[in-house]
């Protein structure tokens, strides 16, 4: 794809460090209440019914989750995990959505989407200002006729 992008777009790039708003991943001080994965050399999968509030995620790293978080909720900054948890995992996420919270509705016995993670994960998302890697485009044209 690199190769591709850079023959018909003539598109060149470099990767450098920026001071950017995060999510960083954390444990609780209880520690993470999560089941490591009896499907470890499975492939990982995370799968989530937002409009209910439901994420369901196998065999999944917390790198995984949280790159999931980040595309599915298009939060508009980076999830980046720093429990210092290892292997795979197993869970169910329940939440209320913000815009069905307070209608009455059955989903109102689950908490909202941050207090959710701390009470059923045992982790949470701390919004902090973090040094990441980020691509910048130096040049892009046109593309060329085939």
């Amino acid at each position: 794809m690199r190769k591709l992008l850079s023959d018909r777009l003539r598109l060149t790039l470099h990767r450098e460090k920026k001071k950017l708003s995060v999510f960083r991943i954390v444990t609780l001080k209880a520690g993470a209440k999560l089941v490591h994965s009896l499907n470890a050399d499975g492939p990982a999968g995370v799968g989530g019914r937002g409009r209910v509030g439901m994420m369901t995620v196998k065999s999944a790293t917390i790198a995984d989750f949280a790159g999931f978080i980040q595309r599915y909720f298009d939060i508009g900054r980076p999830v980046i995990d720093r429990t210092g948890l290892s292997g795979r995992h197993d869970f169910t996420l329940r939440w209320t959505p913000d815009d069905r919270r307070n209608t009455g509705g059955v989903t109102d016995e689950f908490p909202d989407f941050f207090t959710a993670i701390e009470q059923q994960l045992g982790l949470k998302l701390e919004t902090v200002t973090e040094s990441v890697d980020v691509l910048v485009i130096d040049h892009v044209e046109r593309p060329t006729e085939n």
